[in-house]
């Protein structure tokens, strides 16, 4: 997580150029050595087609977001989070990969720091059908089985065997519905518009959230208090983290944020992902100050008494228990380098690392409730 923030802590249109500031490379010679190991593999692991998700919102919130754990050793559960599924292009017939989105710092115990040995993902499936957890081993050596933002931004994409959830019904968007810097001025996204975000809030899970075969998400409102883009010219764009008046919460990082854009006629509003859930800043100079008793016996409301065993020497210690300051603004991570990752070698690595382990991704119909 970065230290600025806390955790938070998973439709056809013409197509968009990806502006100065994705930093990708092509390299069409690795491309063509990458494809050729897609097809000796096989190409059961891809999707055929996209669905678009301006066709189920708000409708079907269900079908947005993935509950995820992130585990070290024997399943030892360490952390949470949310993300969604995104089903990668990699050719213009329509197959695809698909890819957990999440923030980069899902994948991190916060605690001691290091990488998570894996990740457990709940993936929303039909009513009436077996629910359906996926461990995907999380692989941190320079060849890599997850993409992560080329320019640092805390954002992940992880490719995952499709043959693993069939029937799933979690939905995708299209590329050319993702907020880019350039299609921001286009459709004139500015402070103000709504957004919403499908989150998972673990404090209000329920033993049937994991027993139950959908996901059934905590949604939240708000609006866009601050575009992340500014034009610099030329073709190039200062890129920072959204700002949404939104409440976040811990288990709410990588979570889903949609924006709600009308067109220039107001007929129509058209749902488009801003980006994932980084976190939010503590008002410096907010804390508020925060009594309560430390034990049963006899406490000042802002000190404590200890009294030394071996020759009774008693001691004051003073008490500072102060809450968050949460301000209600939250950082959102945008998503534009995800256009074009049929491009990126790192992706292209780490989908052939995927298809050269496929034993090392597991299915489960069932997970004891965490932490009830």
């Amino acid at each position: 997580m970065a230290a600025l923030c806390r955790d938070a802590a998973t439709t056809a249109l013409p197509k968009i150029t990806l502006v100065a500031v994705a930093g990708g490379v092509t390299v069409a010679a690795r491309m063509k050595k990458y494809f050729i190991l897609f097809i000796l593999i096989g190409v059961v692991v891809f999707n055929s087609k996209s669905q678009s998700l301006y066709e189920r919102f708000p409708d079907q919130a269900e079908k947005c977001p993935v509950f995820l754990f992130g585990y070290s050793g024997n399943m030892k559960i360490e952390g949470f989070g949310s993300g969604s599924l995104f089903n990668a292009p990699i050719s213009t017939n329509g197959q695809s990969v698909v890819c957990l989105v999440t923030a980069k710092h899902c994948l991190t115990n916060l605690q001691t720091g290091k990488m998570f040995d894996g990740l457990l993902v709940k993936i929303s499936m039909p009513h009436g059908s077996m629910p359906k957890y996926v461990r995907i081993p999380l692989k941190n050596d320079p060849k890599k089985n997850y993409w992560e933002s080329p320019s640092g931004l805390d954002l992940v994409a992880i490719p995952i065997p499709a043959g693993l959830i069939p029937g799933n019904q979690n939905a995708t968007f299209q590329e050319s519905q993702i907020v880019t810097p350039q299609n921001s001025e286009d459709k004139r996204i500015t402070a103000g518009l709504l957004v919403e975000m499908f989150c998972i809030q673990f404090e209000y899970q329920d033993p049937i959230d994991y027993a139950m075969p959908e996901i059934i998400p905590t949604t939240r409102f708000g609006h866009l208090s601050r575009l992340g883009f500014y034009n610099l010219g030329n073709g190039r764009f200062e890129i920072r983290p959204h700002v949404v008046d939104l409440h976040s919460s811990p288990g709410n990082s990588g979570a889903t944020v949609m924006i709600c854009v009308p067109h220039s006629d107001q007929t129509v509003v058209e749902y488009m992902f801003l980006g994932i859930v980084q976190g939010f800043k503590d008002e410096q100079g907010a804390y508020v100050p925060y009594e309560a008793p430390l034990t049963n016996s006899s406490v000042h409301r802002t000190s404590i008494n200890l009294v030394s065993e071996q020759n009774g020497t008693t001691n004051q210690v003073a008490i500072a228990l102060k809450t968050i300051a949460n301000p209600n603004l939250t950082y959102i991570i945008p998503v534009y380098e995800l256009i074009g990752l049929k491009d990126s070698k790192d992706f292209l690595v780490a989908t052939g690392m995927m298809l050269a382990n496929p034993q090392a991704y597991e299915v489960f119909n069932f997970v004891r409730p965490v932490g009830k």
